[in-house]
């Protein structure tokens, strides 16, 4: 069975993945890990964002088709339905600007 060898023993660091290895990585490591798994949960979080999103304007554009087509027509549900489209394209506008500005996508 392998044993992880500490630090400065003999200049090797600790195997990845073992208990001594998680313990002994220095504050600088911890905190750059962290950040790492914080920014990949941020761009989770605006993926999924933006498949809500573009689920939310495919309804809206369903809701702005029957409205148009519904007997008898009544052009305040037109005007309503197409201003949920209207704010739901804003929202994918930001969040895909905010997609390239974060993380260069």
């Amino acid at each position: 069975m392998k044993q992880a060898k500490l630090a400065g023993g003999n200049g090797t660091k600790p195997d990845n993945g073992t208990y001594l290895s998680l313990i002994s990585k220095d504050k600088e490591t911890i905190t750059r890990e962290d950040l790492e798994m914080h920014n990949e949960q941020a761009k989770i979080n605006i993926q999924t964002s933006i498949l809500e999103t573009r689920k939310k304007l495919i309804e809206a554009k369903k809701n702005v088709n029957s409205a148009k087509c519904a007997i008898p027509f009544d052009p305040a549900a037109v005007v309503k339905a197409h201003n949920q489209y209207s704010l739901a394209q804003r929202e994918m506008d930001q969040y895909l600007t905010m997609q390239k500005e974060l993380f260069h996508v």
